[in-house]
């Protein structure tokens, strides 16, 4: 015998308040802002939007799980760790990685000895520079500009590729207290059209190839 049970819609009303809305809409948790002030190697901020369409930050990060001369690897997880990457992009960013340390500490043998594994939240193509500064943080065992969020594609040889969403990761970028944002030249005029008070309190960097990046993510003196 089967009983039904004549529906009955809830009348409920939710009153939404400045303090709710900035609790909902905070692209980082209010307890994970103190990181944004405290150098952590092997972190980089990346700006992202989401499948509803809004801005968010979220931190990728590189950790050394272990050394093994010449057997050096890496991989890059997706979330929960549930997922890796597709071996092409694994391959695309480990040889990027190592163009720029080749470059910068001819001598180390990080690439060479440590097994890597990078976590990061979604896999847009907008995270490729902010996964390899994140990498070469940990490489160079040197933490990443405070206070700095990226966004942007990049090429094997370094190019950086235009994205999307600029208004709604420079939203995000600004209620997560972030004070300087990188993103491709390729998007600066875009970013000119945004209204003053979105851009107001932003030192916004525009940058063709990784290069600029590594300038601005490492070359600095806390």
């Amino acid at each position: 015998m089967i009983f039904r049970v004549p529906y009955q819609p809830l009348n409920l009303r939710l009153t939404i308040t400045p303090e709710l809305l900035e609790r909902i809409t905070s692209a980082v948790d209010p307890k994970d802002r103190q990181n944004l002030r405290t150098p952590l190697i092997g972190f980089t901020m990346a700006l992202a939007c989401t499948p509803l369409g809004t801005g968010s930050v979220s931190y990728i990060r590189t950790t050394c799980v272990g050394e093994e001369q010449g057997k050096g690897s890496i991989q890059i997880m997706n979330g929960s760790a549930s997922k890796c990457y597709e071996t092409k992009r694994i391959y695309g960013l480990q040889g990027r990685s190592k163009n720029n340390m080749s470059e910068k500490e001819p001598e180390n043998p990080f690439f060479r000895d440590s097994k890597l594994c990078l976590y990061a939240r979604g896999d847009g193509a907008s995270a490729g520079c902010t996964m390899i500064t994140s990498i070469l943080s940990r490489a160079m065992k040197k933490p990443v500009r405070m206070n700095l969020a990226m966004t942007g594609g990049i090429t094997i040889i370094g190019t950086i590729l235009p994205i999307g969403g600029v208004r709604e990761k420079t939203i995000a970028a600004k209620r997560s207290q972030v004070k300087m944002i990188i993103f491709p030249e390729a998007n600066h005029g875009e970013f000119e059209e945004l209204e003053e008070n979105v851009k107001e309190g932003l030192d916004a960097r525009f940058v063709s190839d990784y290069n600029q990046i590594f300038e601005i993510a490492f070359g600095y003196d806390h």
